[in-house]
């Protein structure tokens, strides 16, 4: 079960007002001799993450905001969005802070502060240095001094390699955008009875079709079945989706097993 478990993630719905993302940002501006934690880790344990579809925070997201003077907007939408430029990193000294969006911000989590991302997104970034790819999941404000374009937690800097540097020159592309919570909540809504066609629960989400597959056999080896590879037409996302539902009451007999292996986050989508 943990060799499954590892496998696992959960969506994130955070209830923080904007007002206090705001002040998180500036909070970032203050704080100054950042640097990495007492002990190294080592870049092969650090966990990857799995690209979901989820609600946009509601902290963290206004039309816009100003630091320092200048005013960024924040993206209605970021299908599609990709970007060059320079990485830099921060640590120690934001451990165990509230990021923009409200959540803790964890320098051994795989996680990135971006200007005008929606919170949370997910990217996907390689060192255009030594071509190292990894995912992380935008949940914060920032950098906001230089040139650079976004600024990673060291363990997404171990990953790519460029701790001991400080800054490399990155490729970031959207994989997986939030959407908007009533948006959201809308594609949660069910119905006593669904078209068998296009109805279906969707549990994971990969960026590598290995991955997936690796991912759909365990589940089969659970013995559940009506398991689906789709690939996103637009992005390279294999969502894993159990389906199609006949009605409510399969559906929730499908959400019962799949919380006895640790799995109680799923969505309702329509195909």
């Amino acid at each position: 079960m943990k060799q499954f478990n590892k496998y696992l993630a959960s969506f994130t719905l955070v209830a923080i007002t904007s007002g206090c993302g705001q002040s998180i940002m500036h909070n970032r501006l203050m704080i100054n001799n950042d640097g990495p934690p007492a002990k190294s880790i080592d870049s092969e344990l650090i966990p990857e993450i799995t690209p979901r579809v989820v609600a946009r925070s509601q902290a963290g997201n206004p039309p816009y905001y100003s630091i320092n003077g200048k005013r960024y907007h924040v993206m209605d939408h970021s299908d599609g969005y990709e970007e060059k430029g320079v990485a830099s990193w921060y640590g120690k000294k934001f451990h165990g802070r509230k990021t923009s969006n409200g959540e803790t911000y964890d320098m051994f989590a795989l996680t990135a502060a971006h200007k005008t991302l929606p919170l949370p997104t997910y990217l996907e970034v390689t060192n255009l240095k030594n071509k190292r790819t990894i995912i992380v999941k935008v949940n914060d404000r920032g950098p906001f001094h230089g040139d650079r374009i976004i600024d990673l937690s060291y363990a997404a800097a171990v990953k790519l390699g460029y701790n001991q540097q400080g800054t490399t020159p990155v490729h970031i592309k959207v994989i997986a955008s939030s959407i908007p919570l009533n948006s959201f909540n809308s594609e949660q809504n069910t119905n006593n009875k669904y078209p068998s066609s296009q109805t279906f629960l969707q549990i994971a989400a990969f960026t590598k079709k290995n991955n997936a597959e690796i991912y759909k056999n365990k589940l089969m080896n659970n013995k559940l079945s009506k398991i689906n590879i789709f690939k996103n037409k637009h992005q390279s996302i294999y969502r894993i989706q159990i389906g199609p539902m006949d009605n409510e009451q399969e559906t929730q007999q499908f959400n019962q097993k799949l919380s006895s292996l640790g799995i109680t986050k799923t969505l309702l989508v329509k195909r």
